[in-house]
């Protein structure tokens, strides 16, 4: 699942009229994504008036701390066109699962790296 480029927010609904004097229940969803953060202000457009902010807050938003348990993969010398395979592990220090994804377009010619994209429980 790709946590990346789309809002960790949604609101519904949408749009809708508000009458003289009344109300409207919104229902604000977050769901946070890689690299968001933790504050968002909500522009909400009002035709023939101004527009008004709604301010969202998680300051408890707990990210994932994920990284490579080694720094290098080395593979030494290799022939062209000989392939050969390194094992290394991704562990998670944070306190939440931690969602990661690789863009097939970052890898360079000739390696190929699986999974591309995966969830690392907390603490593993």
């Amino acid at each position: 699942r790709d946590f990346t480029g789309r809002s960790p927010y949604s609101v519904e609904p949408s749009e809708g009229v508000v009458p003289p004097k009344g109300r409207l229940p919104l229902s604000v969803e977050f769901e946070p994504q890689l690299g968001c953060h933790p504050e968002h202000a909500l522009v909400c457009s009002v035709e023939n008036g101004l527009s008004t902010t709604l301010l969202c807050r998680a300051p408890g938003l707990v990210e994932a701390r994920l990284a490579p348990v080694e720094k290098t993969i080395a593979f030494g010398t290799i022939a062209i066109g000989t392939a050969q395979q390194r094992v290394t592990v991704l562990k998670n220090a944070g306190q939440s699962p931690a969602a990661f994804s690789f863009r097939p377009e970052s890898l360079p010619a000739g390696v190929r790296l699986e999974p591309m994209s995966g969830v690392v429980p907390a603490g593993d």
